[in-house]
């Protein structure tokens, strides 16, 4: 219980240190990676679940902290995404509406070295819905390492379609949403792109009251390779199953 103790007290320092100012070294993070091998090491409790999660929270911090956008790497980038918006008409999340009466969630699932996706799950008055892109990038046109100029040629297309969702296959969603805390979760973006591991993105919009009045509320989250105890790697996974394609492996 004591060595808990000490650990929390430790953990809320470094937590107060990196909100703070972003670090100048190294040293914070090789120390931080130090402690969250002993958190592993130790036997399982709840705590422990925090304690990780809060730990690769910081550290996630210290990389968007360390980044130094490359003008030519955003530019790419740019390039890519808006050859992907023109490919893949997905709905437009940061546009909805009160009147629209939906709710949806987007999971944008890139991958260095395997296929990649666009999953959207949409509850409307109509109907519940996925829409399922799956695609490849070519290597060659990666915004970081790539050479090729980005072009229709960069992508192929695996899969293009929409398929139905069940009322219990929603309410299954919907708990995942709620036990994930997925509205609560610390939002980090990412552009830089990757060359190693995945990129998991998943933005969500609904309509809720906030004690006055009824407004639409919009989030997104990014993490870089998640632990599979994650809420974002858990609300993912979940999606990608209801894709019903095989994604495997998922990391």
């Amino acid at each position: 219980m004591m060595r808990l103790v000490i650990s929390l007290l430790i953990l809320n320092a470094f937590f107060s240190a990196c909100q703070q100012k972003a670090p100048t070294e190294n040293k914070t993070k090789t120390a931080l990676k130090a402690f969250r091998k002993a958190i592993e090491d130790d036997q399982v409790s709840t705590s422990k679940f925090y304690l990780l999660k809060n730990i690769d929270w910081i550290l996630e911090e210290d990389t968007f902290w360390s980044i130094s956008p490359d003008p030519r790497i955003s530019k790419r980038m740019d390039l890519l995404t808006n050859l992907l918006d023109s490919l893949f008409p997905a709905i437009d999340m940061e546009h909805i509406r009160m009147e629209d009466s939906l709710e949806a969630y987007q999971f944008y699932y890139y991958r260095a070295f395997d296929g990649e996706a666009i999953l959207s799950l949409v509850h409307s008055p109509q109907d519940i819905r996925m829409e399922v892109y799956a695609f490849k990038t070519k290597p060659s046109c990666n915004p970081i390492v790539g050479w090729e100029p980005i072009s229709t040629e960069c992508i192929q297309i695996e899969k293009d379609t929409t398929i139905e969702i069940s009322e219990p296959g929603w309410k299954r969603f919907e708990e995942a949403l709620k036990i994930n805390e997925y509205w609560g979760l610390a939002e980090n973006i990412y552009d830089d792109g990757i060359i190693d591991g995945s990129t998991w993105t998943i933005v969500g919009s609904r309509t809720i009251f906030n004690g006055m009045s009824w407004i639409q509320q919009h989030k997104s989250i990014s993490r870089r390779s998640p632990h599979d105890y994650t809420g974002i790697y858990k609300i993912g996974q979940l999606m990608l199953e209801m894709s019903d394609m095989d994604w495997s492996p998922v990391y």
